[in-house]
């Protein structure tokens, strides 16, 4: 276990695996300047993938997801 530090308030630090495996998803699929990504999955990790990816320079992305309510 790592202690969360208490300046990190709990709502950001129930984020920290989510964005993790968000991070790990970008590395291994290293996009690059003029892809066009699509993420398949409007959960909380398919919606940080896609927020991640919103930031890299020149990547298009599109999220998909089955439920329309998403």
């Amino acid at each position: 276990m790592t202690p969360v530090p208490p300046s990190v308030p709990a709502g950001r630090a129930v984020l920290a695996g989510t964005v993790e495996t968000a991070v790990n998803a970008l590395w291994d699929a290293a996009p690059l300047i003029g892809d066009r990504v699509s993420v398949v999955g409007g959960g909380m990790v398919g919606c940080s993938v896609a927020a991640l990816l919103a930031r890299f320079p020149g990547v298009r992305v599109e999220l998909v997801d089955a439920d329309p309510a998403r």
